[in-house]
């Protein structure tokens, strides 16, 4: 045995090379001089046998068993000794400054140059690969491929084929002592896929996860789509350095798995929010981290509408809005191409040009600068601009100057003709009155303006002035040029809107997501207020939904909370319920006998007429015509129509909404009731009830629900917030089993069970022909002789780039590693039982840390490397701690070979560096060795001679 100095950071690499010299087989290999035998120089993937020399000279240093004539000075050994048992720790020991191995380590690993810190883990599967390739007997290597496995071929046969094929490249002492095999399964995620690959790789150390510790516990409310379903509560197990995205899938496999095949719910389904005092305070999006999540946070998961049918819905409406907005912008006249040049026509292709064109010709600046405005300007607003613009072009197309320039006769200019005409005009009005004043000397003289009397030629054409001057909207389009320029300008702004609509529906194609809030009044003291009726509920509406789709939307969500009655306002009120829908008091309504119900005609056609009182004295009245509704019951869809509703847009400020900070803001027809009795009931055809929620609204937005007092009893808050509890299908372990200390089994197990990929090791599948997250799944197929288990106690995520160490505690076995049931294959004589040889620990955290290491010697006692200083007789239970980082495993039929390797010389080993330089060196290096401190445990990066001043308090154990 032999102690290793620290030269500087080196204390992973000290870890690493005393469990693997304490490992018999390999040990017995390279001290005995049997690996020159097999020292392939050749081989491109090794070192030409550099670092399997300088390994062995190594351990013939630390376990003195003789020397070539350079070895001692490359490793500046000292006191060397022969044996390695209990009885030789009281003699001064060696201590081994592996210089030159570290050299030849960085230089074939540049990885490992310099002085930095390292993972044991990752020098130990580097150093045992490198042994490998220069040691593999295979000299040439075929080309070979890893085989899956057919659909008719067994496990047996299989494995069978794949270690034969491995076995043709990679043959050598440290793969037989290292390897096993490892069944790996691979499907795809799509259903319509189902491709499945299975293959049987090699491994040489399994890395596996630490259960609970890598993962956290989340309590989440599912409140399902299905308005006649509860809420559930569930616990879902999700990675702590994963996202929002893993979250959603794990809920999605929860519920799924629940439900037994009934129903499937997508991921992209689920909408995920923070709730605090029933309303939504934050949402989460795929890329946010968990760690977004608190403790003490609620997250409810809603499901919502599909997008599939969202899109569904948007294409059936974009095609009808298509035909609507065609009649809008079609026009059977036009202006001929001649009027405008092509420099003119060019330079209304500008945006600024054919804007600033379009403005000069509005009344209203800046109403069309509002429209022109992408986040102001709303469609509705865009397309009634435009079909005023149409109309104003089809009175133009109908001018006394349009008429002339298509009969080609001469235009006169507009006051070349006002003139004209007003001369004629007040000849023509002095002979009508003089004939008038004779008939009738009642008739009073009043002056006609010129404009009027020059609005009309003798076809009845009214001139383009007149047009303007009529129009509330437009102005100076005088002259044929002007009517062609303003056309131009029209058709770009039926363009733009259209593009505008089409950007925005586009962005929101997947449907927008609205929060529900149902309000009721209460009264506080002498106030009025409201209060919440149950939490808040998400939607995921179409982007072109109406404020009416929305309340229809709303009341089938709702239709299981509801409790309707047979009763109905116009029933108990039928002059009120008629005069609240025309803008009429109830008093001021007289119905005649008939009105009520109608005759049969009337109720054919959807129309009764009902006569309205305007004066109690003078009993004058007017008869409309109103809508005709046949007694309908208060079911969901009238309750939700006769509701006042009010919104609020989301801001930039992602929390949440402050309804006592926010003015009113009416949605839809119906004003906020002042009474406990609803005043108005939405109709479909209704200006206001047909705006779009996207443009009022936005996504994100909310939607408050203001319930009459008479309504307040219809809405059951107890099924509302009724939740029934269910266990998450896809965690397989409790918080229960989570809580308890888990043992390396458990961590075997979980290396077994199925995961999704993340994003950044998406597979291929050649059936999609495309990266997917396949599903992956590992189960152990061949034990090898030598186990080695790494702990995965450092995390780290390919999406959030965070790094993370573990701490946990993870008990394992120190003899009786049973590993029968997780294995699928052995040999007799072979049963995967395992005792523990030795143990990396790793002490600290990412920033820094130190290795030690535990290991039995030949007489099966325990002891404690610390670099330089060695303790002994140390007790099992203390080699069992939260400081276990990879363990090293002996199967139970590996016997060490005979010792005749202690007292034989190893050959001579050539070394480059100058025996005198080097011995004036190790001179100078003797006063002081690099060592990592804080009692052993941390590295601190101080010099040699303040690290050997360092003490390590030991209390009853003996320290070499």
């Amino acid at each position: 045995w032999g102690r290793i100095g620290n030269i500087g950071n080196t204390c992973f690499m000290n870890s690493t090379l005393q469990c693997l010299a304490h490992t018999g087989p390999i040990r017995q290999y390279f001290l005995s001089g049997e690996y020159l035998n097999d020292l392939n120089k050749d081989n491109p993937l090794g070192t030409g046998g550099e670092l399997a020399s300088e390994f062995a000279t190594l351990l013939s240093q630390m376990w003195g068993t003789g020397k070539s004539n350079d070895s001692g000075s490359n490793y500046g050994t000292r006191n060397s000794y022969s044996s390695y048992s209990s009885n030789s720790y009281g003699s001064s020991g060696s201590v081994v400054y592996p210089r030159s191995f570290k050299t030849t380590l960085g230089k074939h690993a540049e990885q490992f140059m310099g002085y930095s810190q390292h993972d044991s883990q990752e020098l130990a599967t580097y150093l045992l690969d490198a042994l490998h390739e220069d040691t593999n007997r295979v000299l040439k290597k075929p080309y070979v491929e890893n085989p899956e496995q057919g659909e008719d071929e067994v496990d047996e046969q299989a494995a069978e084929k794949a270690w034969g094929l491995h076995l043709k490249r990679e043959d050598s002492r440290v793969l037989e002592s290292f390897m096993g095999q490892v069944k790996s399964r691979v499907e795809c995620p799509r259903e319509s896929c189902g491709r499945v690959s299975t293959t049987f790789d090699p491994f040489m150390y399994l890395s596996v996860p630490l259960p609970g510790a890598s993962e956290r516990i989340l309590d989440i409310t599912y409140v399902p789509y299905g308005s006649h379903e509860r809420r559930k509560r569930l616990k879902v197990a999700v990675i702590k350095t994963g996202t929002i995205a893993d979250l959603r899938h794990k809920i999605v496999d929860a519920i799924n798995t629940e439900s037994a095949g009934s129903y499937v719910v997508n991921a992209s389904d689920i909408v995920l929010t923070d709730i605090w005092n029933k309303e939504v305070f934050s949402y989460y999006n795929n890329e946010d981290e968990i760690d977004k999540i608190r403790d003490n946070d609620k997250t409810f998961a809603f499901e919502v509408t599909s997008i599939a049918s969202i899109r569904a819905h948007a294409t059936k409406i974009e095609r009808q809005e298509k035909d609507n907005e065609a009649n809008i912008n079609c026009r059977e006249i036009s202006c001929d191409e001649d009027i405008l040049d092509l420099a003119t026509i060019t330079k209304l292709n500008n945006d600024h040009v054919w804007r600033t064109t379009l403005e000069k010709y509005a009344v209203q600046t800046l109403s069309l600068t509002t429209l022109l405005n992408r986040r102001r300007g709303t469609h509705v607003d865009r397309m009634e601009f435009q079909k005023k613009a149409n109309d104003f072009l089809l009175q133009c197309y109908s001018s006394v100057e349009f008429r002339e320039h298509s009969s080609g006769d001469e235009v006169e200019s507009t006051e070349e003709r006002l003139i004209s005409e007003e001369n004629s005009r007040a000849t023509d009005i002095d002979l009508e009155l003089n004939q008038e004043v004779e008939n009738d000397t009642t008739v009073s003289l009043a002056p006609i303006s010129a404009s009027s009397s020059a609005s009309l030629n003798e076809n009845n054409q009214l001139s383009l002035a007149a047009l303007c001057d009529n129009s509330e909207t437009f102005q100076d389009v005088k002259t044929m040029t002007d009517v062609a320029t303003f056309e131009i300008c029209c058709d770009k702004f039926y363009a733009f809107s259209s593009l505008e609509l089409k950007q925005k529906y586009d962005k929101f194609c997947d449907g927008i997501d609205i929060q529900v809030i149902v309000k009721k009044p209460t009264r506080h003291y002498t106030a009025m207020q409201e209060k919440l009726i149950g939490s808040a509920l998400m939607i995921r509406i179409p982007p072109r939904a109406t404020v009416f789709e929305l309340r229809t939307i709303i009341s089938e969500r709702l239709s299981s909370l509801l409790l309707t009655k047979l009763s109905t306002v116009v029933d108990e009120n039928p002059n009120e319920a008629i005069a609240m829908d025309n803008g009429k008091e109830s008093q001021d309504v007289e119905l005649a006998p008939s009105a009520l119900h109608g005759s049969e005609e009337d109720k054919k056609s959807g129309k009764i007429q009902v006569e309205f009182i305007s004066s109690e004295e003078d009993k004058k009245s007017e008869k409309i015509e109103v809508e005709f509704v046949e007694s309908p019951s208060l079911d969901e869809e009238n309750i939700l129509r006769q509701c006042p509703l009010s919104y609020e847009r989301k801001t930039l400020y992602q929390g949440s909404y402050s309804s006592k900070n926010c003015a009113y803001r009416q949605l839809g027809s119906i004003p906020k009731a002042e009474g406990d009795k609803p005043s108005h009931i939405a109709r479909p055809d209704n200006d206001a009830e047909q705006e779009t929620i996207l443009d009022i609204v936005g996504n994100r937005g909310r939607v408050n629900i203001h319930v009459p007092q008479d309504f307040v009893d219809l809405f059951n808050e107890e099924e509302w917030e009724s939740t029934d509890d269910i266990s998450s299908g896809n965690n397989e372990e409790s918080s229960e089993t989570i809580a308890k200390s888990p043992s390396v089994l458990d961590c075997i197990t979980k290396y077994c069970q199925t995961e999704q990929l993340e994003e950044s090791e998406m597979w291929y599948c050649n059936k999609c022909k495309d990266h997917v997250r396949a599903w992956k799944q590992f189960h152990l197929y061949r034990a090898p002789p030598i186990l080695i288990i790494h702990l995965k106690r450092f995390q780290y995520s390919a999406s959030t780039h965070r790094r993370d160490k573990i701490d946990t505690f993870i008990d394992f076995p120190l003899s009786g590693l049973d590993l029968q049931k997780e294995v699928l294959h052995w040999s007799n004589g072979e049963e995967p039982i395992y005792d523990c040889y030795a143990v990396s620990n790793h002490y600290g955290g990412l920033g820094g840390g130190h290795y030690t290491a535990y290991a039995q010697n030949d007489d099966g006692e325990w002891c404690y490397f610390d670099d330089s200083r060695v303790t002994t007789l140390v007790k099992e239970n203390e080699v069992i701690s939260a400081a276990a980082y990879v363990l090293y495993y002996r199967r139970r039929d590996v016997k060490v070979e005979n010792e005749a390797w202690r007292n034989r010389a190893l050959p001579r080993v050539s070394v480059d560096m100058d025996e005198q330089n080097l011995s004036k060196k190790m001179d100078v290096e003797e006063s002081g060795a690099a060592c990592d401190s804080e009692e052993g445990r941390m590295s601190t990066g101080t010099s040699d001679e303040d690290m050997e001043q360092s003490t390590l308090n030991v209390s009853s154990e003996k320290v070499v």
